[in-house]
């Protein structure tokens, strides 16, 4: 069931102290501050709350990307400084159906240490360092 709360009807409820502004925004501070629970694995594609955590929250991010020569082979062109942009934006052209690893390494206390996005071995990838 819904009910349906009108502008005016929070603004009176505000000016008479019924609900507090300053208690609901600090709720909602510490909802975005709570950090997911980790573990060392294999993260889904879908878990975007756990990859924007950890892409806010890196030390570093580093992106290797491969070129393709003449021959079929396939060479590295350095390693780049890369954004969190760069990744979600490589995670969402990926798709369902590619094959994407998001691995995530922890330390014995369950914290994210390294979390590695790549797909195939001829393909970019990224290193973000917790």
């Amino acid at each position: 069931m819904k009910i349906k709360v009108t502008y005016a009807q929070v603004k009176e409820a505000l000016a008479k102290g019924v609900i507090s502004p300053l208690n609901s925004l600090k709720k909602a501070v510490k909802k975005s501050l709570k950090a997911p629970s980790f573990k060392t694995g294999k993260l889904r594609k879908n878990s975007m709350k756990k990859i924007n955590w950890l892409l806010d929250n890196a030390k570093s991010i580093t992106g290797e990307s491969m070129s393709r020569r003449l021959d079929d082979c396939f060479e590295s062109n350095g390693y780049q400084s890369a954004t969190k942009k760069d990744v979600l934006d490589w995670i969402a052209d990926r798709g369902y159906s590619s094959y994407t690893n998001l691995w995530l390494t922890c330390d014995e206390n369950n914290n994210p240490i390294k979390f590695d996005v790549n797909g195939s071995h001829w393909e970019s990838s990224f290193v973000i360092e917790l």
